[in-house]
């Protein structure tokens, strides 16, 4: 997981998270929040989750934090206040070491469909560029 890119989680099982599918506690469903007028919120308590990833990291402690999504005219703000800790191995001393981790998220998310129509939304090149979120067919941010 990077603070661009909060995508790249998959959860490992149940976690205690409001909003969330049971088997995967960082998706959220946001087509309410969607078809409010922009400033419109939604808050989501992340306590406990514990994700596997993979060949890429092992985590040492759950993620626990807070998240808000605002509606915009475009689509959603996404606000994070994460914390965790990863573990590793000391590349001197070869020991097992525990990194903590603070993540800050601020990112703009999109539907890719609309939805009152039901029509897939188009990025604009600049949206495609930067790698913007794109919600779920299902309108989920995950």
């Amino acid at each position: 997981m990077t603070a661009r890119d909060p995508r790249g989680l998959r959860a490992s099982g149940s976690a205690g998270l409001a909003g969330a599918r049971a088997d995967s506690p960082l998706l959220w469903n946001v087509a309410g929040l969607l078809g409010e007028a922009a400033g419109g919120v939604r808050d989501y308590s992340v306590a406990g989750v514990e994700i596997d990833g993979g060949d890429d990291f092992q985590l040492a402690a759950p993620i626990d934090g807070h998240v808000r999504v605002t509606r915009t005219n475009r689509g959603l703000l996404v606000d994070a206040g994460l914390t965790t800790a990863l573990a590793s191995q000391c590349v001197r001393c070869l020991r097992d070491i525990t990194v903590p981790m603070a993540l800050e998220i601020r990112d703009e998310a999109l539907p890719s469909l609309d939805l009152k129509t039901g029509k897939a939304a188009t990025l604009s090149a600049e949206d495609a560029e930067t790698g913007v979120i794109v919600l779920t067919d299902h309108h989920e941010l995950d």
